[in-house]
């Protein structure tokens, strides 16, 4: 909790890049403390929610999507592993990530945040039910794609996700995936 809180003090300190790599470091060092025995400071779920969170705040800083993504891929790590039985990622973990993708300038956001959501239907086939991906993962993709430099993949791409997203919550009964003006509003864009 004492960790979790410190954490929460950096993420929100507006120090962008730096706060999220002090994060970074201090649930570094309590997965390092855990696996060395110690076991009151076992990182948890909302521990790593929390650097996920400071690196998709560190807007303007390069690599934060890239070392958010990381860092996810780390939790999925530690999960599978059996290292730390606390850190399967939910849609917030993903959310943080996509968020980061989409209000970057990386000329692969869109393409990084589609993989993203596959990563997560993988993971979800194989059991985690958490990452499920829902309307607001699609949205910050459709986001990503939004911004894009490349116009004609970019409102076709969307327009697929769009009509990706309408079959899967009418045909398959996938109510959490329908459209809202978010959705449009992207596609639109």
């Amino acid at each position: 909790q004492t960790y979790n809180s410190l954490i929460d003090v950096w993420s929100r300190s507006g120090e962008k890049g730096a706060a999220a790599q002090r994060a970074e470091d201090i649930v570094i060092g309590m997965q390092d403390a855990y696996s060395s025995g110690e076991k009151d400071v076992q990182p948890d779920l909302e521990s790593f929610r929390l650097v996920l969170k400071a690196w998709s705040q560190a807007h303007g800083e390069e690599y934060a999507p890239h070392r958010g993504q990381r860092l996810l891929e780390w939790m999925v790590n530690l999960h599978q592993s059996g290292q730390n039985d606390l850190v399967e990622p939910d849609s917030d973990c993903f959310n943080s990530v996509l968020n980061s993708w989409a209000n970057s300038n990386h000329k692969d956001a869109p393409r990084k945040a589609e993989n993203m959501i596959m990563y997560m239907d993988k993971l979800y086939t194989n059991g985690n039910v958490d990452a499920k991906p829902n309307r607001d993962n699609f949205n910050y993709v459709l986001k990503a794609w939004s911004k894009s430099e490349n116009l004609i993949d970019a409102a076709t791409r969307a327009e697929d996700i769009l009509n990706f997203m309408m079959f899967l919550s009418k045909q398959e009964g996938e109510d959490d995936l329908t459209p809202n003006i978010t959705t449009y509003s992207s596609v639109i864009s």
